[in-house]
């Protein structure tokens, strides 16, 4: 289910940003692959101020508006703790760990905040690496114009992962 914007219409949110048809279209290509390879049963995009962008996935209809608050505020809290204890960096991830169900929000860019809900038994460095990527390829359609989106290369595609991957285990052998 896509919230505002659609394809069809372009909405410009609180933070002053306007996303246009051809961004609304490449966000819902990349949060369709991102539920699709790691599974997720939920994703949902918000601006920073909680406006709601787009969702993906099974949810009470009721509680998107609030859920898109409550996770802007999540994260800025956040990023706040970081910055108090010396550990902030650009495209945070927080992550909770439940008995189901594992929850991520992830900065995309200055403006938008990714919302993900996948099942306990996902490994939880795939959905990282998922997620992160995903965050990083929506924050970039955003900064781009909208005449020029359709040169962007998005998707999560299997090279780029394996990219990824590598880049993330020479990282942990690095350390």
């Amino acid at each position: 289910m896509s919230s505002y914007p659609t394809p069809e219409n372009n909405v410009t949110l609180r933070t002053g940003i306007t996303i246009f048809p051809s961004q609304a279209k490449a966000m819902d290509q990349v949060i369709s692959e991102l539920a699709e390879r790691s599974p997720a049963a939920f994703i949902l995009v918000t601006d920073v101020s909680g406006h709601l962008v787009t969702s993906k996935g099974d949810s009470d209809k009721r509680h998107l508006l609030a859920l898109a608050a409550l996770v802007a505020g999540d994260l800025a809290a956040s990023q706040e703790i970081a910055r108090m204890t010396g550990e902030y960096k650009s495209c945070q991830l927080v992550l909770r760990e439940g008995e189901k169900v594992n929850t991520f929000i992830a900065e995309a860019g200055l403006f938008l905040v990714v919302f993900v809900l996948v099942a306990r038994d996902v490994p939880l460095g795939w959905a990282r690496i998922l997620i992160q990527e995903a965050a990083h390829q929506i924050a970039e359609i955003i900064s781009t114009p909208s005449d020029d989106v359709s040169s962007l290369k998005i998707g999560l595609d299997d090279e780029n992962l394996q990219d990824l991957i590598g880049e993330a285990f020479d990282t942990l052998l690095k350390e």
